[in-house]
């Protein structure tokens, strides 16, 4: 009897979906309970966003926050300082507004001075996601897994089919359908990651080429998932803000 497919939450990083709240709450479309309540804020940390937010606005326009997803080998948001880099790359996310970044840390928010990052681009970020999904279902097809292991076949169809993530006033549909596909992608790399070893344990030895084209395909997927997201994510990249 074939194993029933895993399900996977297709979920945004925690400092991507609060870009978007603290987005909508910088507009003036979110109140800061909303904040409070989700992510543990509190009204020093109000404060500090509302100040940075309002200092970037003189210079740049519309406030907003952004997100980085920084990997080794690809710090995807970030540009500096050093400090602020090692620490977002440390807990694998942070939070921008303005010259303020904050990561998430077991006690809390820790905050540093963050560079001016160039924005990011979302038309390229949803066509570069597009690009690395047609490459990874057809390395994955090749393959075979559907005949090995037609549950984490079953598994990666499913999440092809992405939920739409819950996201506050403001936040621009094609920012939304973009954040929802990197969520999914960023899952079934997880998942793919995992449980592709297993298809030997199902009769099916893979080839060291085979190994190292797998992981070349999975990377490249995981650098455009993440890259959407911090594009879907970040008001910086979003249409201008009327």
């Amino acid at each position: 009897m074939s194993e029933s497919p895993r399900e996977l939450p297709q979920e945004l990083p925690q400092c991507a979906e609060l870009a978007w709240w603290v987005t909508s709450w910088l507009r003036g479309l979110t109140g800061g309970d909303d904040l409070i309540d989700r992510y543990g804020a509190d009204l020093d940390l109000l404060g500090r966003l509302r100040g940075a937010a309002a200092d970037a606005a003189l210079e740049h326009g519309a406030p907003g926050a952004g997100v980085a997803l920084p990997v080794p080998g690809d710090l995807s948001g970030l540009a500096g300082p050093r400090e602020f880099n090692a620490a977002a790359l440390d807990a694998g996310q942070a939070l921008l507004v303005g010259a303020l970044g904050l990561v998430p840390t077991e006690q809390g928010w820790c905050s540093h001075t963050a560079d001016r990052r160039p924005p990011p681009d979302l038309g390229e970020a949803r066509r570069d996601l597009r690009t690395a999904m047609v490459h990874a279902t057809d390395a994955l097809s090749r393959l075979d897994i559907a005949r090995w292991r037609p549950d984490l076949a079953a598994s990666i169809a499913g999440l092809r089919r992405p939920a739409t993530p819950q996201a506050p006033a403001g936040t621009p549909p094609e920012a939304v359908e973009l954040a929802a596909r990197g969520a999914c992608a960023l899952a079934i790399v997880e998942l793919a990651a995992t449980d592709l070893d297993g298809v030997a344990d199902h009769g099916r030895a893979l080839s060291a080429h085979e190994i190292g084209a797998r992981a070349g395909v999975l990377r490249d997927l995981d650098r455009a998932a993440r890259r959407a997201v911090v594009a879907a994510c970040s008001a910086d990249a979003w249409p201008p803000h009327g």
